[in-house]
């Protein structure tokens, strides 16, 4: 449990038990959100207003108090200042009730708020003067109380009273400090300074939305369900790289590129299945048309749809062997030689697409990149964590490049466990190795095909690049400029 606490009276938004019990929840996952209140811990406004910036996009209904302590007046002009805003407005009407999105807005407006309130601090000394004497009254006065509560346990009434009346004038002289302090802000907000506050959120929503946006296209995933079984803790982690780093904008861009690509490409695969195979009856879920699980979903004809389950009369996919490239694990082997460099982030939104696919089939992956050296990192069903994540996307070998040690890592991943065997391997590579140079090379690669039953798929990245060292261990290869080429999205997305 968080050693923080909100009150009713702390709050500038009408909010109930619920409603901060929501918050402190969310601020246990967001290490963010914990770094900008110890930031701040001498400032006993911020938290609350934490809270109330959180609740101010995440509630339907928002009441405003009228009335409230002197000590969250400024917040109160502050949250009312935002609200105002057309762009919080917009945020708020497309991400209410949505605790991560929300979340996110809550970090980029406080940070920005903090930011514009240190500057109106910096220009405006009376500001700056009645704040520090607000902050010594409410330390003068804490000491006072302290002070009365130990004489009347002590049994020096007339003593203690005294400490106490002098305490309560030294809360009087706090907020009235505060109140002064707090007309200043409202001044400001009704200036050119609140001007620019309003210019400061406004960029701050469309950052709030875009970093939304792209944990959205890292986690993957067909839709709003498989984005609500990630743990709020793991997108907030993910949020933060995100922000972090240009790099890892990139790779949630083109992951969310190529994920699109897969979907499309996924669909056309069924569509063709069906063409192709036809229909059949029986009750195998994984195979079930989509009608049959609409018929499911509706009140109206799910009865009908349980009865001809239970009789296995339901309509599927007719299955009709295995298809090219089938449906094993699938291993990726990724070259990250120097000469991939440039198209580093490219690769791996493609990697990240081709785990929802994996995903999406409820099929294990592996991913081995490789230039001189090779190491493995492997995904249950293609699900990945944030950490994991971030591993990856920070990771790149460097160096020349070999096709012993990536194979090796495929052998070693193939003997551990049986679950590997019939995997779909796509090799993906940009030059020649310098290690395997001559026909007896490849007799290793070649038997471990034969004994786990593998498919290799070959992707040779760059113009003048000969097949001549991936044909004789690839069941087909395919020549591209990029991971953007036609014939590798197809093929790629169909295995």
């Amino acid at each position: 449990m968080s050693k923080y606490r909100l009150y009713k009276h702390q709050t500038v938004i009408n909010s109930d038990r619920y409603d901060r019990r929501q918050f402190l929840s969310l601020f246990e996952k967001s290490k963010n959100l914990q770094k900008m209140v110890e930031q701040n811990k001498d400032e006993p406004h911020y938290f609350p207003l934490l809270s109330d910036i959180y609740s101010a996009f995440y509630k339907v209904k928002l009441v405003l108090k009228e009335d409230v302590p002197a000590a969250f007046q400024m917040n109160q002009s502050i949250l009312r200042k935002m609200m105002d805003t057309r762009d919080y407005q917009k945020y708020h009407q497309l991400n209410q009730g949505d605790s991560f999105a929300c979340g996110l807005a809550t970090i980029t407006y406080s940070e920005k708020i903090e930011e514009w309130v240190e500057t109106r601090k910096e220009e405006n000394k009376a500001l700056q003067d009645k704040l520090q004497v607000a902050k010594e009254k409410a330390e003068e006065a804490e000491v006072q109380a302290d002070m009365a509560k130990q004489l009347e346990q002590d049994g020096y009434y007339e003593n203690s009273q005294e400490a106490q009346f002098k305490a309560e004038q030294l809360q009087q002289e706090e907020e009235e400090a505060q109140k002064e302090a707090a007309t200043i802000i409202e001044n400001d907000l009704h200036t050119d300074p609140g001007k620019e506050l309003e210019s400061a959120l406004a960029q701050q929503s469309q950052m709030a939305a875009d970093h939304t946006k792209k944990v959205n296209q890292l986690i993957g995933g067909t839709g709003v369900a498989d984005h609500k079984k990630v743990p709020l803790d793991e997108k907030f982690q993910l949020a933060e790289a995100v922000r972090s780093s240009v790099n890892f904008r990139d790779i949630a861009d083109w992951a969310g590129t190529f994920r699109k690509i897969a979907k499309e490409k996924h669909k056309k695969k069924t569509h063709d299945s069906v063409e192709r195979n036809g229909v059949t009856v029986g009750s195998d879920v994984e195979r079930l048309l989509p009608q049959e699980l609409a018929y499911f979903s509706k009140t109206s004809t799910k009865k009908d749809f349980l009865r001809r389950y239970a009789e296995q009369e339901t309509m599927m996919l007719q299955q009709e062997g295995k298809e090219n490239m089938g449906k094993g694990p699938v291993i990726l082997c990724l070259d990250q030689s120097g000469s991939m460099t440039h198209m580093d982030t490219m690769a791996k939104g493609f990697t990240l697409a081709m785990m929802m696919v994996a995903k999406k089939e409820k099929r294990d992956f592996a991913l081995i990149p490789f230039s001189t050296t090779a190491y493995t990192r492997t995904f249950f069903r293609g699900k990945m964590t944030s950490q994991q994540f971030k591993d990856m996307a920070s990771d790149f070998l460097n160096g020349g490049t070999q096709y012993h040690p990536p194979f090796q890592e495929v052998e070693k991943l193939l003997k551990g466990k049986k679950e590997w065997k019939k995997a779909d391997i796509l090799f993906v590579t940009d030059g020649a190795p310098s290690d395997m140079k001559k026909e007896h090379d490849y007799q290793s690669v070649w038997k471990m095909r034969k004994d786990y039953s593998c498919n290799v798929m070959s992707v040779l990245i760059g113009e003048r690049v000969s097949d001549q060292h991936v044909r004789p261990f690839s069941d087909s290869v395919v020549h591209a400029a990029d991971f953007m080429d036609e014939e590798v999205l197809n093929k790629a997305f169909s295995i």
